[in-house]
């Protein structure tokens, strides 16, 4: 998990919304974020994990072994508790 305690929390919620909707596209509508910016956190999540993470296939795309160890490891009940957050100090918590 240290991989991803080293990651910017914009990128980790990219990463989570890449792993769960395997698109893009839907990554970026479930964002509330253009498809060119997630794009571009895709690219930046790869040279962060020395790895595609999303490959093409057919009309869609597929996680690479790698992204399947991270979805395995995100869905741990530490990471996907809907306790997880908190700890958040109130001054990070949205109003």
């Amino acid at each position: 998990m240290d991989d991803l305690r080293r990651i910017d929390l914009n990128l980790l919620l990219t990463l989570h919304a890449l792993l769960a909707e395997q698109h893009v596209t839907r990554a970026a509508l479930r964002l509330h974020k253009s498809q060119p910016a997630v794009s571009h956190a895709l690219a930046q999540l790869r040279e962060i994990f020395n790895d595609p993470l999303l490959t093409r296939r057919g009309a869609g795309m597929a996680l690479t072994p790698r992204a399947q160890d991270l979805q395995r490891r995100w869905k741990r009940p530490s990471i996907s508790s809907p306790h997880c957050c908190d700890r958040v100090p109130s001054t990070l918590a949205r109003p």
